[in-house]
């Protein structure tokens, strides 16, 4: 979910779900997404 989703984060909390923080994304676009295509 999206970390502005407060309702969303809410209600996963209040069942004891815990976040998992060790995810990271990332986005190709524009130059880098050609780049990677090549």
């Amino acid at each position: 979910m999206l970390d502005w989703n407060q309702p969303a984060i809410d209600f996963y909390q209040s069942i004891g779900a815990l976040p998992q923080s060790e995810w990271v994304r990332y986005r190709l676009d524009g130059d880098a997404l050609l780049k990677f295509a090549e």
